[in-house]
């Protein structure tokens, strides 16, 4: 989970400027290639600057800054529905309803990383 408004920002504009109304949140080709989007979040990771850390410092090249900001996850408890729940008010312009993101993510959300070895 995010916890800065800084974080929140970014993820809104991506979600906002990316979606179309009927578009899925990621596109299955985007999720699978190797650091294009956080594979917890969807973040896209464009910049140097986006992409996590690990312990030492170094980038990580899987997951976002705010997803994995010191070697670990933010929330290494949260679950896929959690996550899930925490984009979709980053997200309903872009959908007929909650439910409509809801169901979009869960088809999409299983194919990144941190949720595939979990569902």
């Amino acid at each position: 989970m995010i916890q800065t408004a800084e974080g929140s920002l970014e993820i809104a504009e991506f979600l906002s400027g990316r979606l179309s109304g009927k578009a899925p949140y990621l596109k299955e080709e985007t999720m699978m290639s190797n650091g294009t989007v956080c594979q917890s979040c969807g973040m896209p990771l464009a910049n140097p600057g986006d992409f996590g850390k690990e312990a030492d410092g170094s980038p990580n090249g899987d997951y976002c800054r705010h997803c994995y900001p010191n070697g670990a996850f933010n929330s290494p408890n949260e679950t896929m529905e959690q996550m899930i729940e925490s984009c979709i008010p980053f997200c309903r312009d872009r959908y007929e309803s909650d439910a409509a993101a809801r169901a979009d993510m869960r088809e999409h959300f299983p194919l990144l990383k941190r949720w595939a070895r979990t569902t």
